[in-house]
């Protein structure tokens, strides 16, 4: 899945019409009611102000808003464009403001999707990930062998005494009996927990 890591505009004219693209990143209802607020009262001469919207945490959200425009041609071709990129925790917002020339259900149906594609396009995105975050300790004479066994990992933090804690990054546990047999079974865990992380990456093509 992918993320917004910053708010993401685009414009798009067809037929006259301005098409005014969104992107925000969101992590709740109250967020989405306070965002279109403010993208209303900043518009307040638009003919339409649709969205989509993905929220995916203890409730999972998934819905769309045709703001005036035919049922099915501007916020279900949003949320649908969302879905095949796979974008969470977003609002989509798409600003019309009217050129005077009947656009048809097609040609709505294809500004929309064209809005948010190139905005999409353009924007700043992370890749979030699960992983399993575990710090554990072990004798020190056991540190050369053990960090090296662990060079595949991604090693948060290191702290010597005449015990080694770590605290690491991995896809899973299967570090974990390696370990204990180097040490001979003096690998204590400290904690374990699976977590979300993000990783910045370039625009989708």
């Amino acid at each position: 899945m992918y993320r917004l890591s910053k708010e993401a505009t685009f414009t798009l004219t067809v037929k006259k019409s301005e098409f005014i693209a969104i992107l925000l990143r969101v992590e709740s209802e109250e967020e989405v009611k306070a965002f279109l607020k403010v993208i209303r009262k900043s518009h307040p001469k638009a003919r339409h102000v649709c969205h989509a919207v993905i929220i995916h945490g203890d409730h999972r959200i998934e819905r769309s808003n045709d703001d005036g425009e035919p049922a099915g041609t501007a916020g279900l071709p949003m949320l649908e464009i969302l879905r095949k990129r796979n974008i969470e925790n977003v609002l989509a917002v798409v600003v019309r403001y009217f050129g005077g020339i009947l656009l048809g259900s097609g040609g709505l149906i294809r500004a929309y999707s064209k809005s948010v594609t190139e905005c999409l396009d353009h924007a700043k995105l992370s890749e979030v990930q699960e992983v399993l975050k575990t710090t554990f300790r072990f004798p020190i004479r056991f540190a050369d062998a053990i960090l090296s066994h662990l060079k595949e990992t991604t090693i948060l933090s290191k702290e010597f005494g005449e015990k080694v804690t770590i605290t690491i990054l991995s896809d899973d546990d299967a570090w974990l009996e390696s370990c204990r047999s180097i040490s001979g079974g003096l690998v204590d865990i400290i904690s374990q927990e699976r977590i979300l992380i993000e990783t910045p990456i370039s625009a989708q093509e």
